[in-house]
């Protein structure tokens, strides 16, 4: 049982940030043998957005030409998985793929996802 939860606290007196939130739904292959991925209709999901530092990319291996966040947030957002892309945010005009979560929801009531900006093929 969740009997704290530290960043629920902290959003009462920092103000949070709302992005839209759009969970996967399914990965098909059409008729073509590509797979197509499908999500959910957009909900609102809040909480701490903060962007990571070019640094650190670096020093992860991460591409540095891509917009990078960590959004730290109690709702449900879910990373990539075996089978599946994961969920997608929009935020300041940026569509980002959920990466990585941390595994902190059990425990202590919310997460920390990294974010990665889904390139506009179009």
């Amino acid at each position: 049982m969740i009997l704290d939860n530290l960043l629920n606290q902290a959003l009462t007196v920092i103000p949070s940030q709302s992005g839209t939130l759009f969970k996967f739904d399914s990965r098909v292959i059409n008729r073509v043998g590509q797979y197509i991925t499908t999500f959910a209709t957009g909900i609102p999901v809040n909480g701490s957005f903060q962007a990571i530092p070019r640094e650190i990319l670096e020093e992860m291996g991460l591409d540095t030409k891509s917009v990078h966040y960590m959004l730290y947030t109690s709702d449900d957002v879910s990373g990539l998985f075996r089978g599946g892309r994961g969920d997608q945010i929009e935020y300041e005009g940026f569509r980002l793929q959920a990466k990585k979560e941390g595994g902190w929801k059990p425990v202590d009531g919310w997460s920390g996802i990294m974010l990665v900006e889904v390139p506009n093929d179009g």
